[in-house]
């Protein structure tokens, strides 16, 4: 979250509104069901061991999604309309990209409209995939002696149909923004390549040729993965309190599959259309290279021959080579080393902390079994 906040949102925060929005949607997604909690469930924190095994405060997989997984991609999507065409804008005031066509203010307006019907679409389709999931949850809520909060009595209470009728829905919608928005991004820059001309700068500061801040727009889901990721971690830790029956398990696949598909496509889609044009430009530039460094080689062959090969004569094939390994260097997404360690870090994180978690759970368990046995 600091990173997010520091990196990501510095320029786009300056009036601490992303922040507002934040301490907003958290206190809409969970403070005031906390309180009609409070108001309406005998027991928040207390499990009595045979009705209530999960209470409202220990429910740490609802917490986390209320508090700081979806006001997070909230935030996210709120700063990602303004991130698209600053990232563009930017490669082509450095030359990198550039229009090919007069038609290319037509083209940047179409998709403007794109971007504001997928927006206006993704009401419908949150909707209809909202129900699915508040039903799906509904009959684990009705099984006999389910023993979440969400039960009294084996009857839906206040807090539970919150739950069903706000928090879940609310969540769909917003992660249905983030799926379709991004599956928009990267049809976007698939057109945009076709629509201009790369070209990329090998010496560039930012190591990836002068296109970074277009490469951020997929890069930057990594931090969505995690987040995503930890948030499925408490899931499981929730399944483990009831003892993983056959529809925790069914969610719970649902939920993996999910993430890892979407992950992979989210992470990966918007860098693709600048494989091939990234393939392409680095062959032509190395071919250019070996041409002028072939004939300075014939050159030094016939001054070596006569006798007269001067030092400036090897100090220009020096720069040549080492002009030829930086545009060898020059990153092609998504497959480059740079990419793949960012990809495996947001897929690793979350497993990784969970492993953690079990082993020192394991270890606590058994000190606390030696300690007493001591005693």
């Amino acid at each position: 979250m600091h990173y997010f906040y520091t990196k990501m949102l510095k320029k786009f925060d300056t009036k601490n509104r992303l922040r507002i929005c934040f301490v907003i949607s958290s206190t809409l997604l969970y403070l005031i069901p906390l309180i009609i909690a409070f108001l309406s469930i005998d027991s928040l924190w207390s499990p009595d061991g045979k009705y209530l095994k999960l209470p409202f405060l220990r429910d740490y997989n609802v917490m986390f999604m209320s508090t700081i997984a979806i006001p997070f991609l909230f935030c996210f999507l709120l700063v990602e309309k303004e991130k698209i065409p600053e990232s563009v804008a930017s490669a082509a005031r450095k030359g990198i990209l550039k229009p090919k066509g007069k038609d290319y203010k037509k083209f940047l307006n179409i998709w403007r409209n794109i971007y504001k019907w997928v927006n206006i679409g993704s009401i419908p389709v949150g909707i209809t995939i909202g129900i699915f999931v508040s039903y799906a949850n509904y009959s684990v809520f009705s099984q006999q002696d389910f023993g979440g909060w969400q039960m009294t009595d084996n009857q839906l209470n206040l807090p539970g149909w919150i739950f069903i009728l706000w928090q879940l829905p609310i969540t769909v919608w917003i992660f249905s923004i983030y799926v379709m928005r991004n599956t928009t991004t990267m049809f976007f820059l698939h057109y945009l390549v076709k629509k201009s001309e790369i070209h990329l700068d090998p010496f560039h500061q930012d190591k990836s040729a002068g296109l970074k801040k277009v490469g951020e727009l997929g890069l930057r889901n990594q931090y969505i993965l995690m987040v995503l990721g930890c948030n499925l971690l408490l899931y499981g830790y929730v399944g483990n309190i009831f003892s993983w029956d056959k529809a925790f398990i069914f969610l719970m696949t649902i939920m993996i599959f999910g993430y890892l598909l979407v992950g992979i496509f989210a992470f990966v889609g918007p860098l693709l259309p600048f494989r091939k044009v990234m393939l392409e430009t680095k062959k032509i530039e190395v071919e250019k290279i070996s041409n002028v460094l072939t004939n300075a080689y014939k050159d030094v062959l016939y001054k070596i021959s006569n006798e007269s090969i001067s030092k400036e004569a090897w100090e220009n094939i020096s720069h040549l080579l080492e002009f030829q390994k930086a545009v060898k260097n020059i990153p092609v997404w998504p497959l480059d080393i740079e990419t793949i360690k960012k990809f495996l870090k947001a897929y690793l994180i979350p497993p990784i902390t969970g492993i953690i978690s079990l082993i020192l759970k394991q270890l606590f368990e058994l000190a606390n079994q030696l300690f007493i046995h001591v005693k």
